[in-house]
Protein backbone atom coordinates (compact mmCIF):
# COMPACT_ATOMS: atom_id res chain seq x y z
CA UNK A 1 0.00 0.00 0.00
CA UNK A 2 1.25 3.21 -0.79
CA UNK A 3 -0.17 5.32 2.10
CA UNK A 4 -1.38 4.72 5.19
CA UNK A 5 -5.05 5.68 5.67
CA UNK A 6 -6.03 7.64 8.58
CA UNK A 7 -9.56 7.33 9.67
CA UNK A 8 -10.57 10.66 10.13
CA UNK A 9 -10.69 11.21 6.13
CA UNK A 10 -14.15 10.24 4.61
CA UNK A 11 -12.05 9.10 1.23
CA UNK A 12 -8.45 8.04 -0.28
CA UNK A 13 -7.70 8.37 -4.05
CA UNK A 14 -5.58 5.10 -5.11
CA UNK A 15 -4.05 5.03 -8.74
CA UNK A 16 -6.79 2.28 -9.37
CA UNK A 17 -9.55 3.46 -6.67
CA UNK A 18 -11.15 4.50 -3.60
CA UNK A 19 -11.42 3.74 -0.35
CA UNK A 20 -14.35 5.59 1.61
CA UNK A 21 -14.93 5.52 5.17
CA UNK A 22 -17.81 7.41 6.01
CA UNK A 23 -21.67 5.99 6.32
CA UNK A 24 -22.04 3.53 3.66
CA UNK A 25 -25.45 4.25 3.16
CA UNK A 26 -24.80 8.34 2.66
CA UNK A 27 -21.76 7.02 0.30
CA UNK A 28 -23.99 4.44 -1.32
CA UNK A 29 -26.77 7.31 -1.82
CA UNK A 30 -24.32 9.34 -3.58
CA UNK A 31 -22.91 6.55 -5.62
CA UNK A 32 -26.59 5.65 -6.84
CA UNK A 33 -27.91 9.06 -7.39
CA UNK A 34 -24.27 9.61 -9.85
CA UNK A 35 -24.62 5.87 -11.39
CA UNK A 36 -21.80 4.53 -10.27
CA UNK A 37 -21.03 0.86 -9.90
CA UNK A 38 -18.14 -0.59 -7.49
CA UNK A 39 -16.21 -4.15 -8.14
CA UNK A 40 -15.73 -4.44 -4.18
CA UNK A 41 -17.51 -3.83 -1.15
CA UNK A 42 -16.02 -4.60 2.08
CA UNK A 43 -17.67 -4.36 5.47
CA UNK A 44 -18.57 -5.23 8.86
CA UNK A 45 -21.50 -3.92 10.87
CA UNK A 46 -22.06 -4.58 14.24
CA UNK A 47 -24.22 -7.69 15.08
CA UNK A 48 -26.10 -8.12 18.22
CA UNK A 49 -23.14 -5.76 20.22
CA UNK A 50 -20.52 -8.03 19.27
CA UNK A 51 -18.10 -5.22 17.99
CA UNK A 52 -18.74 -1.14 19.35
CA UNK A 53 -18.53 0.86 16.51
CA UNK A 54 -19.88 4.67 16.76
CA UNK A 55 -23.73 5.24 17.04
CA UNK A 56 -24.06 0.61 17.16
CA UNK A 57 -26.99 0.86 19.26
CA UNK A 58 -28.89 2.22 16.24
CA UNK A 59 -28.15 -0.78 14.26
CA UNK A 60 -31.43 -2.56 13.56
CA UNK A 61 -32.67 -4.59 10.62
CA UNK A 62 -34.20 -2.16 8.79
CA UNK A 63 -30.70 -0.84 8.63
CA UNK A 64 -29.21 -3.81 7.62
CA UNK A 65 -32.61 -3.98 5.03
CA UNK A 66 -31.65 -0.40 3.73
CA UNK A 67 -28.04 -1.56 3.69
CA UNK A 68 -28.43 -5.16 1.53
CA UNK A 69 -30.80 -3.02 -0.96
CA UNK A 70 -28.40 0.16 -1.51
CA UNK A 71 -25.37 -2.69 -1.98
CA UNK A 72 -27.62 -4.12 -4.60
CA UNK A 73 -27.59 -1.33 -6.61
CA UNK A 74 -24.07 -0.28 -6.79
CA UNK A 75 -22.17 -3.36 -6.75
CA UNK A 76 -21.29 -4.02 -10.27
CA UNK A 77 -22.15 -7.09 -12.12
CA UNK A 78 -19.66 -9.89 -11.07
CA UNK A 79 -18.83 -7.76 -8.11
CA UNK A 80 -17.59 -9.11 -4.93
CA UNK A 81 -18.89 -8.74 -1.56
CA UNK A 82 -17.17 -9.50 1.60
CA UNK A 83 -19.30 -9.18 4.61
CA UNK A 84 -17.47 -9.53 7.86
CA UNK A 85 -19.35 -11.96 10.30
CA UNK A 86 -19.18 -13.73 13.45
CA UNK A 87 -19.75 -17.18 13.79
Amino acid sequence: MEEIIKMERTSHVFKDGVIYLSDCRQVMDRMISNGEKVDLIVTSPPYDSLRDYNNSSSWNFDIFTDIADKIGNVLSDGGVLVWVFNC
